[in-house]
């Protein structure tokens, strides 16, 4: 029996990380950002005000690109400074002041996100991956590793993937064709049951990993993989190695 599952993890928010509190950006460099969006006097509190929301607006903005995958849209960077710049800068915005700080947060925002958001991670799944072999599932992965925030977002589909009934999904450490240990759970309950209903699951990992863990994962993605699990296959039913 042929099916199609669909795996889909996203979350929002935005916490910091001590050195790089927008993943690979420092607050100088973000701050940066929003002082070069600025038009006029930088030495004034209008100025000063400006720039100490327009960096919480865009380290959040980078924090959902990140999440999301998709850095380098140009819709989506400014959906997302939009977004982050209303809570910043709300309306009414009815003096040219108002609008000159908004305006700027959002150009700012929109160059940060594209500076600084990170790429989705992929994998490509079969069931051939698996050590000793599998199925013949055939998929894709995509892994949105936000360090920051201590999130993993995941979108993976899959197809061939038989009757027998989905009962985990993991992030592993390990090489091709190396079995390895767990370091980030991506399943609930609920989702193993969407997937045996053939209804798209979704979940994000936040806390599960360490933050070294999450960093490695980053740096040297080809030392991880995905693997999805069923009754039929308990060590794993197609798995594929994390790239950039």
């Amino acid at each position: 029996m042929k099916s199609k599952w669909i795996l889909a993890i996203a979350a929002v928010g935005c916490v910091a990380l001590a050195s790089a509190p927008a993943q690979g950006a420092t607050t100088s460099q973000v701050r940066a950002k929003c002082s070069a969006a600025w038009s006029g006097s930088k030495t004034t509190a209008a100025f000063r005000s400006y720039r100490t929301k327009c960096t919480a607006a865009a380290k959040a903005a980078i924090s959902d690109a990140t999440d999301a995958g998709n850095p380098t849209s140009t819709a989506a960077n400014r959906t997302r400074a939009q977004r982050a710049c209303n809570i910043k800068f709300p309306k009414p915005r009815n003096t040219a002041a108002k609008r000159k700080a908004y305006n700027a947060c959002v150009s700012a925002a929109m160059n940060a996100q594209r500076a600084y958001g990170l790429k989705a991670l992929r994998a490509t799944l079969l069931g051939s991956n698996e050590v000793g072999g599998a199925g013949a599932a055939t998929g894709t992965a995509s892994v949105r590793v936000n360090v920051a925030a201590k999130r993993v977002c995941v979108t993976l589909t899959l197809d061939n993937f038989g009757a027998a009934g989905a009962s985990a999904a993991h992030i592993h450490k390990g090489a091709a064709g190396v079995d390895g240990g767990v370091v980030v759970a991506i399943y609930t309950p609920q989702l193993l049951s969407d997937l045996d209903h053939h209804r798209p699951g979704r979940m994000c990992d936040n806390g599960g990993a360490s933050t070294a863990v999450l960093r490695d994962i980053r740096a040297h993605p080809g030392n991880y993989y995905v693997n999805i699990h069923n009754t039929q296959f308990p060590n794993g039913a197609a798995r594929g190695q994390l790239h950039r």
